[in-house]
């Protein structure tokens, strides 16, 4: 970047979870990356946004994780019990479990693993456990 040119929202986004670590105030992060102050305040916004998504996004991605083996589980048992009724019933819930599955597989697994390393880092920086995070 050369002097007097300005960062784009993406970069700057980038630049502030990097160096937002509690080292600077508000007002030299504001100077480093060439923005207002209410500009940091209004990207660490935006960036806590983003954190608490993926926070939710965990939390559907355990959920269906969970639907998956109580299904799995009640299939079992109704085979076991040769009622085959019911298997078919629980064949139904295991289809719409999968396509739920398979629309959050687009959601690439080593990215959601790095964002949730940053989230710890942030969280953690900041003194807060991630259960009072949720």
């Amino acid at each position: 970047m050369r002097a007097g040119e300005r960062l784009s929202e993406s970069d700057r986004l980038t630049a502030l979870e990097a160096l937002d670590n509690g080292d600077y105030s508000a007002a030299q992060l504001a100077e480093l990356l060439g923005v207002s102050t209410r500009q940091i305040h209004r990207d660490r916004a935006r960036l806590r946004e983003r954190y608490q998504q993926a926070l939710r996004d965990l939390n559907l991605v355990g959920e269906l994780y969970r639907q998956f083996e109580i299904t799995l589980a009640r299939m079992d048992q109704a085979i076991a019990q040769e009622n085959y009724q019911r298997v078919r019933a629980l064949a139904l819930r295991w289809g719409v479990c999968e396509s739920f599955a398979r629309l959050a597989y687009n959601f690439q697994l080593d990215e959601l693993a790095r964002l949730v390393e940053r989230i710890k880092g942030v969280v953690h920086g900041n003194g807060v456990g991630i259960a009072q995070a949720n």
